[in-house]
């Protein structure tokens, strides 16, 4: 989502909310667009095919006018800023989160400041508001998140390339993305696939254990392969020569 042309028309409401885990409700045309700041739990947003979470990792932004399910993961502690924009946002985005501290520093400044009527408290709160965009919506921000997701994928699928009916999805849901993110992702920092990078990770471990000559069906198992002639085809076609050949 292009956040170019934010602004901001009106402050609303700032306050702290907190949710209890399996609650589930729907939201018809959201009256005010809002970021989420949660400090502790997690919390899922859909909105037809998109879904976010905001989490202690994760800040999510709802626009006006959305329709939406908000559902409760775990038990949950947010800091919500509702505002009305000048843009038509139609999809919620996940952003980076900010530090606990950070937030909450936020919240105290904007409920201090909001309580008064004069010109000049005002604009504390539309400053500091802004202020918070901007770290959230920082591109260095978003280069930081989208490296540590793609590293949580790795150190996932290396943890569990054994398991035979591990997918790509799984792999996605342990990050807390979509599919089609986690790919878009791999592909800009590993210029490969999530599936591609499984298998590299598999057929490695694969080589080592080949070179200890270790039975074939062991070893299909062991890199999570529940058929040999499977994992034969695989590995021929990664290196060229079956494990055999080691």
């Amino acid at each position: 989502m292009d956040f170019k042309n934010f602004a901001i028309t009106k402050f609303v409401s700032c306050f702290y909310a907190t949710d209890k885990k399996g609650r589930k409700k729907e939201f018809e045309k959201r009256r005010f667009a809002c970021f989420i700041l949660t400090l502790k739990g997690r919390i899922s947003f859909t909105a037809g095919d998109v879904r976010v979470f905001s989490d202690s990792k994760h800040a999510v932004f709802l626009p006006q006018g959305l329709n939406y399910i908000n559902e409760c993961l775990e038990d949950a502690e947010s800091i919500v800023l509702n505002f009305l924009t000048s843009e038509p946002y139609t999809q919620p985005a996940s952003l980076v989160a900010v530090s606990n501290a950070r937030a909450i520093e936020c919240y105290n400044t904007i409920k201090k400041a909001s309580v008064s009527l004069f010109a000049r408290r005002r604009m504390i709160v539309y400053s500091e508001i802004y202020s918070i965009a901007a770290e959230l919506f920082s591109e260095r921000s978003e280069n930081r998140m989208s490296d540590t997701i793609a590293r949580q994928a790795v150190e996932y699928m290396m943890e569990n390339y054994h398991d035979n009916t591990l997918t790509v999805k799984d792999v996605a849901n342990s990050c807390y993305i979509s599919e089609i993110y986690l790919r878009k992702l791999f592909e800009k920092k590993y210029s490969t696939t999530p599936f591609k990078k499984l298998t590299e990770i598999r057929m490695k471990r694969a080589y080592v254990l080949a070179k200890e000559k270790r039975p074939i069906t062991e070893i299909a198992e062991a890199v999570g392969y529940g058929a040999v002639c499977q994992f034969s085809r695989a590995y021929k076609k990664y290196y060229g020569r079956s494990p055999s050949e080691e």
